[in-house]
């Protein structure tokens, strides 16, 4: 597990509703922010709560 460290820019919410062929509710956010050590994180808020999809150097 990395160490928490604080954001120094973000982009979004980019909202989706990716569960509507399914009949659910799968409406949700991307975030994208970047850290203190410069790397940045794909960011996802869904009703299940939030979830790290991708990481970029």
């Amino acid at each position: 597990m990395l160490p928490w460290q604080p954001v120094t820019a973000w982009a979004g919410p980019w909202p989706t509703d990716e569960g509507w062929w399914s009949g659910g509710t799968g409406i949700a956010a991307r975030f994208q922010v970047v850290g203190a050590d410069g790397r940045a994180w794909l960011l996802l808020r869904a009703p299940e709560g939030w979830s790290l999809e991708a990481g970029y150097d």
